[in-house]
């Protein structure tokens, strides 16, 4: 009786697996620069290119920042592969878990084409998103984390 019992549970979580539920998350679908500044501009943020700053890294094709007027900013990059993409994800999630306090909050979230970890923390608020070769960078005030988090939504990220 007990082995039925347990090769119906085990049958019951291979099926929930293989469904895909509770794995990953549906796909994103990546914006360009283009979307990322004029939803940007919508919100009244205030956009400047940031491509000067990375010319010497060859990987990163476009680079755009949106900062509103209460101190805080977005990044968006647009990067050559999907493989220096994550390259570059994975370079910022190990800056962000060092980030200095003990009271850190890490979530993750993932599909066939996006990775996004977000950090909080006394004080900061951290976040990264990279869906295909893009990605989005941010790391602010915990007070500036809701308004932050709703233009990101709004990306699609």
């Amino acid at each position: 009786m007990k082995r039925k019992i347990f090769t119906i549970i085990m049958l019951g979580i291979t099926l929930f697996l293989i469904t895909g539920c509770g794995g990953e998350s549906e796909p994103k679908t990546a914006i360009t620069t283009k979307d990322f500044i004029k939803k940007a501009e919508k919100e009244g943020l205030i956009v400047a290119d940031l491509k000067d700053q990375f010319s010497t890294v060859e990987y990163i094709k476009e680079a755009t920042t949106a900062a509103s007027s209460d101190g805080w900013q977005v990044e968006f990059y647009v990067i050559d592969k999907k493989k220096n993409a994550k390259t570059m994800y994975e370079s910022i999630d190990i800056d962000f878990q060092t980030m200095e306090t003990k009271k850190r909050r890490k979530r993750t979230d993932k599909g066939k084409n996006f990775n996004k970890v977000e950090y909080d923390t006394d004080q900061h608020y951290g976040m990264i998103t990279r869906v295909d070769n893009t990605i989005v960078y941010v790391k602010v005030l915990k007070e500036s984390k809701k308004d932050v988090q709703a233009f990101i939504e709004k990306l699609g990220y």
